[in-house]
């Protein structure tokens, strides 16, 4: 009986914690210094309503890496070569590698499946990766030439 009222506690906090109501949309700025030293710097002029916390908004995301030809002790870095990051076919971010073959994308990209393509006439190279959050970093693409 005690864990079954300890799973009925914890499904209730999960679902109250989902949606938080808050207030949102223009912020005015109040002029009183009392304000700054209570906290209460803004006033908001929109209505109060729940903002869902269990999905991740679409925010600015960095993918990162390195571009390589070949592998282990015997790879050199790719300079200047155009990457483009693809979902679902679609181009949704390009980039150049730099002098030392490292590559970033920006964007505002939710989670999910990509790939990273290399667009380039001599080498050839594709990278799938699975975005789950503001940074994926470190991600070597391993490129070879086109015969």
């Amino acid at each position: 009986m005690f864990n079954k009222l300890k799973r009925i506690e914890m499904f209730l906090l999960l679902a109250v914690s989902a949606c938080v109501p808050v207030a949102y949309g223009p912020k005015t700025e109040k002029k009183s210094p009392a304000n700054y030293l209570s906290g209460e710097h803004y006033d908001s002029t929109a209505t109060v309503g729940p903002v869902s916390l269990l999905k991740r908004k679409e925010v600015v995301t960095m993918v990162s890496g390195r571009l390589v030809l070949g592998e282990g002790l015997e790879s050199v870095s790719l300079k200047h070569q155009r990457l483009k990051l693809l979902k679902d076919d679609k181009v949704v971010a390009e980039t150049t590698s730099d002098l030392d073959g490292n590559y970033s994308f920006f964007g505002h990209l939710s989670d999910g499946s990509y790939r990273i393509l290399l667009d380039s006439d001599k080498f050839t190279a594709s990278q799938s990766i699975e975005v789950r959050g503001y940074k994926l970093k470190d991600i070597i693409i391993f490129a070879s030439p086109m015969n």
